[in-house]
């Protein structure tokens, strides 16, 4: 269906693939895995011919139909949904049926796609390949932002359709519910596994112990030719098997054990310290047209609490976040920022904090007018950039580059206040396990939203849960119950108790 045969593509001096080969076959559902910036989205960019391969092919079936989900969605501004989803190539009535079976109802028809959370702009984007009726379904990233609900559907629709499709992400949990086949993208190769995600990290641990026996085995049958060489080489007697030695040692091809690849490495900056009380909403009414969010919302968090949003897409989590972070106004209430209270927020989409056209050391630099450029210099390495890609342009990097781009640059400055909205987005596994301990050791507070149960899990002391116009109570089977704080805001209901604590006893009552 799709060959990939001895492709090379590098930018510069900085090598993405070279001599790569794949193959894949018809109704395989095949992961791509590797670190951020090996080279995923490129490879899926050369196979829709957005991009050409400095040397090898790209082979597809005549004819072949690829649907691409790519990880940054167009805008679309000016659509409404269903515009948007059938973009007058498909009948109206399938693109009605598919955007109700993705969660949109009659009346969210004719909003505006400019107007929805990260989370539904994604299914507006799915309605609209879906209805194309793709041969190959190519996604990249497909399931940042979406609740667990949402999630859960996808999954099941993956897995009857019966498509074939290569996709990225770096949920594992995602990656092991899907996938039949794995491709990494490993010392600039693409190497193949049968099996899901976990099967792979066993394969791969298998395959990369091997290759480290039997570079050590080489390594010894190399050191004792040569001690051989050196210690008869002035030898007449022994010159035929001095010779026939360095020629032996000429035809050996060495076995390359390739390093681990480098990590993000970072702490926060130890901030001065916050009065006691860091916002409070008071009686906040925040509405998008007719849709109402928040009615009379108050909401407080205190000084060293890590307070998770939850919830499902669309149910006000990002507006309640960037009220919190003052860049969105309300129709009614009060905003109080409390005493020394400094404040860093991350936001979902990068294009809305980072200019595309500064490079990485423009970016930190505009944080701060007296940071010096060798402290820039050193946190952009930290961040693994290095050398000239600290001068590339923000445009030209993958999504999980320019989350490290946004991370860094929370760090120029110190703040005793975080404000992060999906944070782990875009992120490979081996940095999402940094940010987690860096969040765990920092002293000030946060506020935060993830749809990752594991970084949830980690990191939250207090849970919010933002619930879309219904209450409901959590309590824990025997005497020790939840302390349960009601809102006068009917949208949210807060359970005060560690999140790291919650068992499968919890229930809805």
């Amino acid at each position: 269906m799709l060959q990939i045969e001895d492709v090379s593509k590098q930018y510069g001096p900085r090598i993405l693939l070279q001599n790569a080969w794949a193959h894949l076959r018809p109704q395989t559902r095949t992961g791509l895995v590797g670190p951020n910036g090996a080279g995923k989205t490129t490879l899926l960019r050369m196979i829709l011919g957005e991009e050409s391969p400095d040397k090898g092919t790209i082979r597809k079936r005549p004819r072949l139909r690829i649907g691409y989900l790519p990880q940054e969605l167009e805008l679309l501004s000016g659509k409404t949904v269903l515009d948007a989803a059938h973009r007058n190539e498909y009948p109206e009535h399938e693109a009605k049926r598919i955007l109700s079976g993705l969660g949109f109802s009659e009346a969210d028809f004719a909003r505006p796609v400019e107007n929805l959370s990260g989370g539904y702009r994604m299914r507006v984007a799915l309605a609209s390949l879906l209805l194309s009726n793709p041969d190959v379904l190519m996604l990249d990233e497909p399931t940042n932002h979406l609740d667990r609900p949402t999630q859960t559907w996808f999954e099941q629709f993956l897995l009857k359709s019966g498509m074939t499709i290569l996709l990225i992400s770096h949920d594992t949990r995602f990656l092991d519910q899907i996938t039949t086949h794995i491709w990494e993208i490993h010392n600039h190769r693409i190497r193949e596994c049968r099996g899901n995600y976990s099967t792979f990290l066993e394969w791969r641990a298998a395959v990369d112990a091997q290759e480290s026996s039997a570079a050590k085995r080489q390594e010894k049958e190399i050191t004792r030719v040569q001690t051989f060489i050196d210690r008869f080489r002035y030898q007449a007697n022994k010159a035929s098997q001095v010779q026939s030695r360095i020629k032996q040692l000429e035809k050996v091809k060495r076995i390359e054990l390739t390093r681990d690849p480098k990590r993000v490495r970072f702490k926060f900056p130890e901030p001065p310290a916050s009065g006691r009380h860091v916002f409070e909403l008071r009686n906040i009414d925040k509405q998008y047209g007719e849709k109402i969010i928040y009615r009379n919302l108050d909401f407080r968090v205190e000084r060293g609490q890590r307070v998770a949003l939850v919830g499902e897409n669309g149910a006000g989590k990002s507006t309640l976040l960037k009220m919190l972070a003052g860049v969105l106004e309300f129709e009614k209430g009060t905003r109080t920022l409390g005493h020394g209270v400094t404040v860093h927020y991350f936001a979902q989409h990068q294009a809305d904090t980072l200019n595309p056209e500064h490079t990485i050391l423009d970016s930190l630099a505009e944080i701060s007018n007296h940071a010096e450029t060798n402290f820039l210099r050193g946190l952009a390495g930290a961040f693994l950039f290095s050398g000239p890609d600290q001068k590339k342009p923000i445009k030209a990097l993958s999504g999980g580059e320019r989350n490290r781009v946004a991370l860094a640059r929370m760090l120029v400055e110190p703040a005793n206040t975080l404000l992060l909205d999906e944070p782990t987005n875009h992120l490979d596994p081996a940095s999402v396990n940094v940010l987690t301990d860096a969040m765990i050791d920092f002293p000030g507070t946060i506020v935060f939203i993830s749809h990752d149960p594991t970084f949830l899990m980690r990191i939250a002391t207090r849970v919010v849960e933002i619930d879309d116009g219904t209450r409901r109570r959590r309590r824990r089977r025997g005497k020790n119950r939840s302390r349960l704080h009601r809102r006068t805001n009917q949208d949210t209901v807060e359970t005060a108790v560690n999140f790291q604590k919650r068992r499968p006893g919890w229930r809805n009552r």
